[in-house]
């Protein structure tokens, strides 16, 4: 029995349309590839009834049954919902000539009210079909979930190297905004031992075409070979004192006419003489000074118009813990370090909308020759230089967006005191 709007009631006989197998699978054959022959007043298309080709596809390389059996699955439950689509419009005529309205499934009899949306016809009737309500309101067959899946494994086959290549080796994870550093050019002083080598490798092995200053011919003849070996990026080695403006300056104009450019400064050249002020000559103090905070000013100076040229760059200063932290018998290295730091923070200010970033880099007890140093002694405990290079590499990888100015890096487990 149905109840119409005004209170009366009427009967509706319920059918159940049953067709042969055999005959179903046929007559859906024919629709999908004659289209639909019975009138309806009325399109209804499943959820999934356009089933993907590469799904069906990838089905029939593992069993040609399940695609035959999806397909028709489709076919007989689109036909099936269609006929019922079709009953439910007689009704619905039938019962507007009972009621004297006018309108139809996925029509508003009252022009002034919004046309019925037909797709939340699940909602409003459930027809005698036996699974339209599952084609209606439940998932259309789950069990293509696993043919799905399938697809997406045939996808992440085709898109995998199967060349051994070492481009795709590389398991290379890029954070959104993070920068890239292949084929950039950077100059790193002081890069023929220590920390400056370090960093000139781990800058090689990433692409950047780097020049490294020194004074001694034979420490970079040896510092090429090695840097050269960390990766495929070209080398330049050049001979300069940075406490003498026109050798930096020099060196910066042969690195831009050796590459086309500069994009990274890496100021690392430095020195240490620890002795007691008393006993300390005027030139250990202004060899001093003069490498560790001047000769960080002649670079600067001569390599920012270049950076500016490329519209950006990157300055890292190489300062250290004692300049925040001065000791006995470390006066002159300690107060060079402390007015790179107020130099760089300086700096940083001035070039920031210039897109020129300038950190400052304080590190620890490092396992280097410094200062006569013995590199091997207390290695066990004390920071290694590529530690500090890789600290270097995420300061000019990091996003634009934002500017760590100030990293400081230290042992773990120093000796107790």
């Amino acid at each position: 029995m149905r109840r119409d709007a005004d209170g009366g009631e009427y009967h509706v006989p319920r059918k159940v349309s049953r067709l042969d197998g055999d005959k179903r699978a046929h007559a859906g054959d024919e629709r999908f590839r004659c289209g639909a022959n019975e009138p309806r007043s009325i399109q209804v298309q499943l959820p999934n009834a356009a089933l993907d080709e590469l799904t069906m596809r990838c089905i029939g390389t593992h069993n040609q049954r399940p695609r035959s059996n999806l397909a028709e699955s489709f076919q007989q439950e689109q036909r099936g919902f269609d006929r019922q689509s079709s009953r439910a419009e007689r009704i619905g005529q039938r019962h507007n000539r009972c009621t004297g309205r006018h309108g139809g499934i996925g029509r508003s009899g009252n022009p002034r009210r919004e046309p019925f949306n037909r797709c939340g016809l699940r909602d409003v009737e459930r027809f005698s079909l036996r699974r339209a309500s599952a084609v209606v309101d439940e998932h259309n067959l789950g069990c293509d979930v696993a043919a799905r899946e399938r697809v997406r494994q045939q996808a992440a086959q085709l898109a995998r190297s199967n060349d051994r290549d070492l481009v795709h080796l590389s398991c290379v994870i890029v954070m959104a905004g993070m920068e890239t550093l292949r084929g950039k050019v950077a100059l790193v002083t002081g890069g023929s031992r220590g920390i400056g080598l370090a960093i000139a490798r781990a800058l090689v092995a990433e692409g950047v075409q780097v020049s490294v200053t020194g004074k001694s011919d034979a420490h970079l003849s040896a510092a090429r070979a090695r840097i050269e070996s960390a990766g495929p990026a070209a080398v330049e080695t050049l001979r300069a004192d940075v406490r003498q403006y026109e050798e930096i300056d020099r060196a910066v104009g042969a690195t831009v006419g050796r590459f086309g450019g500069l994009d990274i400064l890496v100021n690392n050249a430095g020195v240490g003489i620890f002795t007691d002020v008393a006993e300390m000559t005027p030139a250990q103090w202004s060899e001093t000074l003069d490498t560790n905070l001047t000769g960080v000013f002649n670079a600067c100076h001569a390599a920012i118009p270049h950076l500016r040229r490329r519209g950006g760059g990157s300055i890292v200063n190489i300062s250290s813990l004692a300049s925040t932290s001065p000791f006995v018998r470390g006066a002159a290295y300690c107060a060079s370090k402390a007015g790179l730091n107020a130099f760089s923070e300086s700096l940083m200010q001035e070039l920031r909308y210039d897109d020129i970033r300038v950190s400052c880099v304080l590190p620890g007890s490092v396992a280097t020759e410094f200062a006569q140093g013995d590199s091997s002694k207390g290695a066990e405990w004390k920071v290694a230089p590529a530690e500090v290079a890789e600290v270097v590499l995420n300061l000019l990888r990091h996003p634009a967006r934002s500017l760590p100015s100030r990293v400081e890096i230290r042992p773990t487990h120093p000796p107790r005191k």
